[in-house]
């Protein structure tokens, strides 16, 4: 069972931007090379573009839900990896589909100032 998958493009920066955003969170995606071989992958983004309505590169995909690509989505339901980032919702995606890898577990530094 995959937990967080990407599909990629080798050479595509949202998807390389994509991949560091999510490792620093501390999850560790299958990842899917859509050009590599491009037979097989034409055929995949034609199916990932058909579920999701959108055949741009990454599409993202945390416990079997589509949630956008790295910069946008095409729903409140899945707005991207960056705005899930920026609300807050990302790690906690994350924790309920039990995509993080154990080692990144720990709680977040309390900020400065904060009551212990």
């Amino acid at each position: 069972e995959f937990r967080r998958v990407l599909f990629t493009w080798d050479s595509s920066p949202a998807c390389k931007k994509a991949l560091k955003l999510i490792g620093e969170t501390g999850a560790s995606p299958k990842v899917v090379r859509l050009d590599d071989p491009w037979d097989k992958g034409n055929v995949m983004r034609a199916a990932l573009g058909r579920l999701t309505g959108k055949s741009s590169v990454p599409s993202i995909w945390v416990g079997g839900e589509y949630i956008g690509g790295c910069d946008d989505g095409p729903s409140d339901e899945a707005p991207g990896l960056v705005p899930m980032a920026f609300r807050g919702t990302l790690r906690e995606k994350l924790e309920a589909a039990g995509a993080l890898d154990i080692g990144s577990m720990r709680e977040a530094p309390a900020a400065p100032g904060a009551a212990h």
